[in-house]
């Protein structure tokens, strides 16, 4: 499904010289793909009302597929939101394009490679929908599972507000003097990857505690760690942050930006943060969400957990 994906999107790229197509399919391909196994295929393939499926899914995966499109859904709003209003392609592949035959070699350097991630990502949250037997088993609520909702509730909320307090920054004219580091970006260099780390975090940890759980399940969070550190994630932002100020010699901006990778971690806090009022800030914001989830759960009094 995600090579499928993939290629269409590499087409779509290739035509119209926009990289971030590619961008764009990350979360919504992952979210359509949770939706064909949890929804799709009982439609499609058994012939189930739509109505019958998502009636009967039980609490744990009422929660997987709804934490999932949350996510993505947000994503892509965002990703879609800021290449519109930029109106060309993403400036991190401006240098590479230029070189001859990018878009083939770009087909098995990047977008190829990315739905093999994306695959594994998707298992947490793919994967339970197709163990039937399993499927129908009821287990009690644990504290792993309210730890899951804190996870993710915590993690949406530091992408949620890294966007927003980063576009108000520019908004307001605040990164002409500097890098912007307040908010939750006084935390960690890169907010908005740690709180994606810790959504995908919640995926596996949710099926804990239920008869649906396999260990290479916290394979998802993993490969999404490595690709958020090590591929397309702060390694290649930071790098082409660096070339951009010395290329246009913002000597301001690249002091800056020189001191914030002395002073904070990009990816991890520093014990330091535990004095950051943010750092807390997000973590009752993920209490809160555990709280909102109880309450909903004893409204809807899900017939299986």
């Amino acid at each position: 499904m995600h090579t499928g994906l993939s290629l269409g999107a590499w087409v779509v790229g290739a035509t119209t010289d926009r990289m971030d197509v590619k961008d764009c399919l990350w979360p919504s391909g992952m979210v359509a793909n949770a939706w064909y196994q949890a929804v799709g295929i009982p439609v499609i393939w058994y012939n189930i009302p739509i109505d019958v499926v998502l009636k009967e899914l039980p609490w744990r995966q009422s929660l997987l597929l709804a934490g999932v499109s949350v996510w993505g859904a947000r994503l892509f709003y965002h990703i879609v939101k800021r290449a519109y209003k930029r109106g060309y392609d993403d400036p991190r592949y401006a240098s590479e394009k230029t070189t001859p035959g990018y878009y083939l070699r770009a087909l098995f350097t990047q977008f190829l490679p990315e739905a093999f991630f994306q695959a594994v990502i998707s298992v947490p949250f793919t994967a339970p929908f197709r163990d039937s037997f399993a499927h129908r088993q009821n287990t009690p609520w644990g504290w792993t599972d309210s730890l899951a909702v804190g996870l993710w509730a915590a993690g949406l909320a530091l992408e949620v507000l890294a966007d927003k307090q980063l576009k108000r920054s520019k908004r307001r004219g605040g990164t002409a003097g500097g890098l912007y580091t307040e908010g939750v970006w006084s935390i960690v260099r890169h907010p908005n990857y740690l709180g994606d780390f810790l959504t995908h975090l919640s995926f596996p940890i949710l099926t804990l505690n239920s008869a649906t759980f396999h260990p290479l399940f916290f394979l998802g969070p993993l490969f999404n760690y490595i690709f958020l550190r090590y591929m397309s994630g702060d390694r290649e932002t930071e790098s082409y942050q660096q070339k951009r100020y010395e290329e246009t010699s913002d000597f301001v901006k690249l002091q800056s930006f020189s001191d914030y990778r002395a002073e904070k971690n990009a990816f991890w806090p520093r014990s330091e943060e535990l004095r950051n009022s943010w750092s807390w800030i997000v973590v009752a914001l993920g209490v809160t969400g555990v709280g909102l989830e109880r309450i909903v759960r004893k409204v809807a009094a899900p017939r299986v957990l």
